[in-house]
């Protein structure tokens, strides 16, 4: 490349000689060079005068000059300060590439074709998504339509509580009034099986097949004259209808979930925008009927080119959960002196939801090939704590 050889003599003196050897040269427009070039030609004239006061016994090279001049920076000239200000090493996400896993729009006019290695039009060899050729046309590229990938969620929440039923020594008969002397809580464990689609450049559909497990935490305390009303109608002063019983229920549970959803993406360059949205039916073991639940997780991001190593993206977005469940389970409480003696054997059903619908998510998708990727995400605030990992091929 000539312009690597023009190059030389004020390359050469902040250390960038390397980049005209590289691969990556070989595929950067010759704008992007000359406008580097323009800048060490102006940092060379601002800065002759400093590098022979305080760099002449320096070796040209591998940015050494530059590495002197940065330390001499409160003794330089004024405009050689403000050169060093102003310039710029090259950026190593763009200039040191040397793989796109995905052309962009950045070196070509919008509508300008995407062209294949030997300047041929590309074409989509895949049915979906629709309207794909289109978008190809336009100068972009897209993912692989089709994927497969298995997920794991960790949740950790406080819950809300209400409408608790009992049953003394029998099935759930009753509504009482109760108070949760704690902070009522749940961990659920999950591993999800995915497959999704491109129905559209900008429209992911996709199902999900899961198992989960369960533990809650539900600190409960009851009056004894609504544990044994009828007892105390006739005993009101006694001890055990005075009295307050307190316990924590603490149920275990497992069950299947499947789940549909869509997710609408757009972007511009290094930037996107997502808007994932889920709606869920769950089985549990220990609840009569099914469970649903809502979720939806805008976010946006910026994507990064990491070469042959492939693409990360990462984001921040929030989290929005609605879910509710009936919980049914059992208890012993002590009861000294009670109606049905020391022990009291407490069947209850209560109501629970998710005390915060939103809280905050971070994370990254790192699309190591066009078939194989990775993600993390972490959601944080309010009271919900989340943990997603997953991997994805597409084809």
């Amino acid at each position: 490349m000539n312009i690597c050889r023009n190059w030389v003599r004020v390359a050469a003196l902040f250390g960038l000689l390397s980049y005209c050897a590289t691969g990556a040269a070989q595929s950067t427009e010759d704008e992007r060079i000359q406008e580097v070039v323009r800048a060490a030609e102006l940092a060379t004239a601002a800065c002759d005068a400093d590098i022979r006061a305080f760099c002449s016994d320096v070796t040209p090279g591998d940015g050494r000059i530059l590495a002197c001049l940065q330390a001499y920076r409160d003794r330089v000239s004024a405009s050689c300060d403000e050169v060093l200000t102003q310039w710029q090493a090259p950026d190593l996400l763009k200039d040191f590439q040397t793989t796109r896993l995905y052309p962009t729009l950045e070196d070509r006019e919008l509508g300008e074709p995407n062209l294949d290695e030997e300047g041929d039009r590309v074409i989509w060899p895949y049915r979906l998504p629709f309207l794909a050729q289109n978008v190809i046309d336009l100068g972009f590229d897209l993912p692989n339509p089709y994927g497969l990938g298995i997920i794991g969620v960790r949740i950790q929440q406080d819950l809300e509580l209400t409408d608790l039923a009992i049953g003394v020594n029998g099935p759930v008969d009753t509504e009482i009034d109760f108070v949760d002397f704690g902070t009522p809580s749940v961990e659920n464990n999950t591993v999800q099986v995915r497959a999704d689609a491109w129905v559209l450049p900008f429209l992911n559909v996709f199902v999900t097949l899961g198992k989960f497990t369960g533990d809650a935490e539900i600190p409960l305390s009851f009056e004894g004259s609504e544990l044994f009303p009828a007892f105390c109608t006739i005993a009101p002063n006694n001890p055990v209808c005075v009295r307050t019983y307190s316990a924590i229920a603490s149920p275990s549970y497992n069950g299947e979930n499947v789940a549909l959803g869509i997710n609408l993406a757009m972007g511009w360059d290094r930037f996107f925008v997502t808007l994932p949205a889920t709606y869920a039916w769950t089985n549990v073991d220990i609840i009569p009927q099914t469970v649903t639940a809502t979720n939806v997780s805008p976010r946006f991001g910026m994507t990064g080119d990491m070469g042959e190593r492939g693409m990360v993206a990462v984001f921040l977005g929030a989290s929005y959960l609605d879910a509710e469940v009936l919980i049914a389970d059992e208890i012993v409480l002590e009861t000294p002196g009670g109606p049905n003696g020391d022990l009291t054997s407490l069947a209850f059903e209560i109501r629970q939801r998710n005390k915060d619908k939103w809280n905050y998510l971070i994370g990254f998708n790192w699309e190591m090939n066009r078939k194989f990727s990775v993600m993390v995400e972490a959601g944080f605030g309010g009271s919900r704590d989340n943990f997603i990992a997953g991997a994805t091929y597409r084809f």
